[in-house]
């Protein structure tokens, strides 16, 4: 065998004898899924080029337990999202022939509601990352009035800041029965000259249908019954950085911190938060990434707080962040309405996406 006594392993069969594998077995059971499904599946099969599965942070504020140095283990941390749903809707898109030129989906960001709950009609939607830079928003409808059927359903998206897009095709869904969420889609296209380009973004939405009455239980439209067309406006739709950042721990956070010296960048900030535990929240949810080492770090004095996160951008780059938390005033800004201060070190092979990434504080 290679690598026998005083003999190095050669470069493959280090990686396969004796570097551990950088994600959970069922992580790596889920990638080769999602990897068999996508339309980009005819190169070699390797760890590199995987498609992302990506985890769920739990209760941030849950996690915010043990001391920093109290020897215990700190509670919460992160748990695998349900990679069903998550191959489900990819293999969904995958037969979608407008999106078959795209190639495979990086990532998909979670369903952001435009209505409330309430409403007759509720609309959320999901921005879906593919490798090339296109954006394809899916927007799930629902028709919540027993004796309507909607038809030829489609949400017109209008730039009110499109940032380095076009809006594209649109895709829409041939009816909405009572009850029964259905899907369509526009496409959010790359500049000319933006190709690749990642950055915020914001679209107006406005819902169109043509409505037909019916009587209530009924799943047909009788032959005399005319539709007219409706409007029904929805909320403002938002694209941030941290949409293209997927959730994905490291193996050690410690050893991959201490090896990634390049590309550093570091910014301090002062937050309107008067709480460590919803400024941590906060923060997480801003930078888009993963929680390691078991959950947020809080001092023994409960007016300090460290997370390490760590994460994969868009185009594949590794991303590690270390944030560090502290009330403003010390123990006796406790409770107050002082705010807190955030150092941030984020480091990644390529120092401008680490400024991309500490940009999304805000």
């Amino acid at each position: 065998l290679p690598g026998g006594e005083g003999e190095p392993v050669p470069g493959l069969a280090k990686q396969a004898l004796v570097d551990p594998i950088p994600m959970s077995l069922r992580s790596l059971s889920q990638a080769v899924k999602l990897y068999s499904q996508s339309p980009a599946n005819g190169e070699m099969l390797t760890l590199d080029n995987l498609p992302i599965v990506e985890e769920e942070n739990v209760s941030h504020a849950a996690a915010a337990a043990a001391p920093i140095d109290s020897g215990m283990p700190s509670l919460g941390g992160a748990s695998s999202a349900p990679v069903e749903s998550q191959a489900e809707k990819h293999a969904k898109l995958y037969e979608i022939p407008a999106f078959a030129k795209h190639g495979r989906i990086f990532r998909s960001a979670q369903p952001t509601p435009l209505t409330e709950s309430e409403t007759e009609y509720t609309v959320s939607a999901t921005k879906h990352i593919f490798e090339d830079g296109t954006v394809v928003l899916e927007f799930l409808v629902c028709n919540t009035i027993d004796v309507q059927i909607l038809k030829n359903v489609s949400v017109a998206v209008a730039p009110i800041d499109p940032g380095s897009y076009v809006v594209g095709e649109t895709i829409e869904a041939p009816s909405a029965l009572y009850g029964e969420p259905v899907s369509t889609y526009v496409i959010l296209e790359c500049a000319e000259g933006e190709e690749g380009a990642v950055g915020p973004a914001t679209f107006g939405c406005e819902l169109h249908f043509t409505v037909y009455d019916i009587e209530a239980g009924d799943t047909e439209v009788d032959e005399d019954v005319e539709g007219y067309p409706e409007e029904y406006p929805l909320e403002d739709l938002e694209i941030f950085t941290s949409d293209f950042m997927a959730k994905v721990s490291v193996v050690d956070f410690r050893r991959s911190w201490e090896g990634s010296d390049q590309g550093e960048v570091v910014e301090k900030f002062a937050l309107q938060f008067n709480d460590l535990s919803a400024a941590s929240t906060a923060v997480i949810d801003f930078l888009g990434m993963q929680v390691c080492d078991g959950g947020i770090q809080m001092g023994k004095s409960n007016y300090k707080a460290m997370i390490h996160l760590s994460g994969v951008f868009f185009g594949g780059v590794n991303v590690l962040a270390r944030a560090a938390l502290s009330l403003e005033g010390g123990a006796a800004g406790a409770g107050s309405s002082e705010g807190c201060i955030l150092k941030i070190a984020v480091r990644s092979s390529n120092p401008e996406i680490s400024q991309l990434v500490a940009d999304c504080i805000r």
